[in-house]
């Protein structure tokens, strides 16, 4: 049916890259959120909670392991 309308299959290669892609997106937004509540806490609260920080850090090492990933994969 797909091929009729010329919508042709993705290769699981493809979908996979994609789905990494997607992933890097969503991890940079998680970043992102972090470092606000930690810029938030220390700003007004004035204090320092490392958790943001390392959570962040978290993120970080996972878009680079992704991007580490996908390299191999191509």
């Amino acid at each position: 049916m797909l091929k009729i309308i010329g919508i042709s299959y993705a290769s699981n290669l493809e979908v996979t890259v994609l789905f990494i892609y997607l992933l890097i997106f969503a991890l940079f937004g998680m970043t992102a959120t972090y470092f606000v509540r930690f810029f938030y806490s220390f700003w007004w609260h004035k204090k320092i909670e490392p958790k943001w920080l390392i959570r962040a850090t978290m993120c970080v090492v996972l878009i680079t392991f992704s991007a580490v990933v996908i390299e191999l994969l191509q």
